[in-house]
């Protein structure tokens, strides 16, 4: 096929990293500008992201010793463009001297399937209720911040609150995160099918998501067009603007993550405008 005159009106050739190999320098050969579709941060720096608690590195020359991140850093650089998922994506490509003029962000939303699976009834927020009720959703892994979230728990006395949690959760993490699980406060759900995520995320006040590295966290956006209010990190890759329609903290900091549950409790009425503005956003 891609001998034949199929290749005449070609002009664009977009495949995703890691999968484009040989394939890139046939195209280029035949003028046809090849596009390397990538979703999370530049593959050099996501263990360093991780070990290191979302902080960037000073030095630029990593050697990747993942066969797959390998030929994902090949194809990212011999492609004639990038397109990536968040701007904090693209900020980890600048940081290795990528031309911004060849990387295009282009954040991918939330699919009509789960909109779909919205309620239809208004939302109601209680601004008089004493008790707030906060969500993590994902893998409960250390690069979502799911630590930082279990130690920030210990600094909000005074503070009522429920906390649910759903997501994939590995026995040697479960030990790990014994205090919080043992938490009277904390609900585990488990791995939940988006119809029941959806209604979870319906009936919650505040997603929390302090993650060090991502692409751009889809499971943001679905809690935005939920209409919560969000607690996250740049590194999450979302759309969240500081105390616009949530708050944006540092990574590896728990009192921070405490003092914006604090601020929502102490501030409800936030709560349900930033919810209505990321419903808005969103949809």
């Amino acid at each position: 096929l891609i001998k034949s005159d199929f290749l005449n009106d070609v002009k664009i050739f977009h495949f995703r990293s890691g999968y484009g190999g040989k394939s890139i320098q046939f195209f280029k050969d035949k003028k046809i500008i090849t596009l390397c579709d990538h979703g999370i941060v530049h593959p050099k720096i996501l263990d360093y992201l991780v070990k290191n608690k979302g902080k960037f590195p000073n030095k630029k020359n990593f050697k990747l010793k993942n066969k797959f991140w390998y030929l994902v850093n090949q194809d990212l650089n011999q492609s004639d463009f990038i397109i990536v998922n968040s701007n904090f994506v693209k900020k980890t490509f600048i940081h290795f001297k990528y031309p911004a003029k060849k990387i295009f962000v282009n954040y991918l939303g939330v699919e009509e399937k789960f909109i779909k699976l919205i309620p239809r009834y208004e939302r109601k927020y209680n601004k008089k209720k004493d008790k707030i009720k906060l969500l993590f959703s994902g893998s409960l892994i250390e690069r979502k911040g799911i630590f930082d979230l279990q130690k920030s728990l210990t600094y909000l006395n005074g503070i009522r609150y429920e906390l649910h949690l759903a997501g994939p959760l590995s026995n040697t993490n479960k030990s790990r995160l014994s205090k919080l699980l043992a938490n009277t406060s904390v609900t585990y759900h488990g791995v939940l099918d988006k119809k029941s995520l959806c209604k979870l995320m319906y009936n919650s006040d505040i997603f929390v998501f302090p993650s060090y590295a991502e692409g751009s966290a889809r499971v943001i956006f679905e809690a935005m067009a939920s209409g919560c209010a969000v607690i996250t990190t740049k590194n999450s890759g979302s759309v969240i603007k500081n105390f616009e329609n949530g708050i944006i903290i540092k990574p590896n900091e728990p009192k921070s993550i405490s003092n914006s549950i604090k601020f929502f409790y102490k501030n409800k009425n936030n709560i349900s405008k930033y919810g209505k503005k990321n419903k808005l956003l969103i949809r």
